[in-house]
């Protein structure tokens, strides 16, 4: 069985040795990865300041099911984060983006939204995951 921080940091490794064409080439087919693969291309994705079309929607004759957008994210890396805290609950999403540029009113460019989709009856209970607050440590038992 596979050690995922193992293949975490051996993908993170692998795709900081790629050159931006080729990064953008397996992003254009991130859904054929693992999650694993997934989430360490939009690490470096992010890191370098790259943008490729998304849909995290599953691939080929799978029909996609009816989607709600419950928040927007102007950095992948929140984006991300929320999506796993939904994963971990159980709670099945996808993040979209579908080159939707917000003029960012400092002035400096545009930013890019992030969608952050759940099927319309997971709604209410991925909201409720996503309002928690985040613990102390002082709170986190050892």
């Amino acid at each position: 069985m596979m050690d995922p921080e193992r293949e975490r940091m051996r993908l993170t490794e692998l795709y900081a040795g790629m050159d931006d064409g080729q990064l953008e080439e397996l992003a254009e087919d991130r859904a054929s990865l693992t999650e694993v693969a997934r989430q360490a291309l939009e690490l470096e994705l992010s890191r370098r300041g790259l943008h490729v079309a998304s849909n995290d929607l599953p691939p080929g004759d799978v029909e996609a099911p009816e989607l709600t957008t419950i928040r927007t994210f102007n950095a992948s890396g929140e984006a991300l984060l929320a999506r796993g805290l939904l994963e971990s609950g159980g709670i099945e999403c996808y993040l979209s983006d579908e080159n939707n540029a917000v003029l960012d009113l400092d002035g400096l460019g545009f930013v890019r939204e992030i969608r952050l989709r759940v099927k319309p009856e997971d709604a209410d209970a991925a909201l409720e995951v996503l309002n928690q607050p985040i613990p102390t440590d002082s709170e986190i038992e050892p």
